[in-house]
């Protein structure tokens, strides 16, 4: 299915494909005033411009028009206006919301006396339409939040928030959206880019990591916590890759990952991948490692986003290790501080078990505990590396699991 088209019939292919703007300082004579002139907005900064243009597209509008002083113009404007006007806010319907989800903007600029009249088309993958359904679906996950909540405070007085607020967020995307499938950079002449978005995600229950991240997203912003879509992929170490879209959550201070996507490959109901920090999210799985890629949909610098900036890690400051209601150590199975004979037995009991078709309670935390040599497997080279550790350890000062096994290569 082709993406729905929302061009205007004043923007044609050649002008949405320019990437060069018009030279106006050079113009010799003026264009013919627009036959619409006076529904173009009379805008004079590029603050003015790229609110004006959030507000357009905020109420369905696809085009914005525009009539800036001839004066003030430059070749930039056009990538400035955008800028400003996708820059985050409190909304989760700005921002990285429409970021990394239209195909391509059209514009158009005439020239007539004192002024600029700028015509600005976004195609977009989903439509006004599909923007209030979404709505319906962050209401009814905010009184299902606000429940849970209440709940949670008469029960448990001393509970942490913020991180049931997220964990709800969560676990709701993750038993009610399906990937649509395996992410590949093969071609697909019958992919639909509505799959890339919140409302397939929310509304269809089939979304790609992409459609996921957005509704992650949309979910934590509307319920008040800052967030950012990231745009990469995963490496593997046998040399394969495939694109991926993951998010940052902020919570008391300090920003975390989270891949409901990565989560939803891996399956069994994991939530490995939730509130990660930056020194644990690619050590969970030594064979699989995310990696950054610099969005720029517009070939414009003033679009791209450059995670690894100083910049961006000042205003989005990660933490170094997971978010201490998730937080594990290597090898302590039961979580009591120690690591020793008893830990070694639960994995044995675990790998025994699974190994025979039967369930065992293991948390998440648990299970990444077991796998101390982090290969996607709980078995008895686990245990025998615990007991290797506990024995080691009780004679001298080791280090940590991780620094003792590292020094035996």
């Amino acid at each position: 299915m082709i993406p729905r088209k929302i061009l205007s019939a004043v923007l044609s292919a050649a002008l949405a494909a320019a990437a060069v703007p018009y030279n106006f300082s050079a113009k010799a004579a003026d264009d013919k005033l627009p036959v619409n002139a006076d529904e173009y907005a009379k805008l004079s900064s590029v603050e003015e411009a790229g609110g004006f243009m959030r507000n357009c597209l905020q109420s369905g509008k696809s085009s914005t028009l525009i009539r800036y002083p001839r004066k003030l113009w430059n070749d930039d404007i056009v990538d400035q206006v955008v800028a400003e006007a996708l820059k985050e806010t409190s909304s989760g319907f700005n921002g990285d919301y429409w970021r990394y989800f239209y195909d391509s903007m059209g514009y158009k600029c005439l020239y007539n006396g004192d002024y600029i009249y700028l015509d600005m088309d976004l195609t977009l993958y989903s439509s006004h339409e599909h923007d209030i359904e979404l709505i319906k679906r962050c209401n009814y996950l905010k009184s299902k939040i606000n429940s849970e909540i209440i709940n949670l405070k008469n029960t448990t007085p001393t509970a942490d928030i913020d991180f049931e607020k997220i964990k709800i967020i969560y676990n709701y995307i993750k038993d009610n959206v399906k990937l649509y499938k395996s992410p590949t950079t093969v071609y697909d002449p019958l992919y639909d880019t509505l799959y890339d978005t919140a409302y397939a995600a929310a509304v269809k229950g089939t979304a790609t990591p992409k459609g996921i991240a957005q509704l992650f997203y949309v979910f934590a912003k509307e319920e008040g916590f800052d967030c950012r879509i990231i745009k990469g992929g995963l490496n593997e170490n046998s040399g394969g890759y495939v694109n991926n879209y993951w998010n940052i959550v902020g919570i008391n201070g300090k920003y975390y990952y989270v891949d409901a996507a990565l989560d939803m490959m891996i399956g069994t109901n994991s939530t490995y991948y939730f509130l990660n920090g930056e020194g644990d999210i690619d050590n969970i799985y030594k064979d699989v490692q995310h990696y950054y890629s610099s969005f720029n949909n517009f070939c414009s610098e003033a679009l791209k986003v450059n995670y690894l900036s100083k910049e961006f890690k000042a205003a989005y400051p990660i933490s170094d290790t997971r978010y201490p209601a998730v937080a594990f150590d290597y090898g302590d199975v039961n979580s009591n501080n120690k690591i020793d004979a008893v830990d070694a037995s639960s994995i044995l009991i675990y790998y025994a078990a699974t190994s025979a078709g039967k369930t065992v309670s293991f948390s998440d935390t648990q299970r990444l505990s077991a796998d101390v040599n982090r290969n996607g497997k709980i078995d008895a080279v686990d245990a025998s590396l615990v007991l290797s550790y506990y024995a080691a350890s009780s004679v001298k000062n080791v280090g940590t699991i991780t620094e003792y096994l590292s020094s035996r290569k």
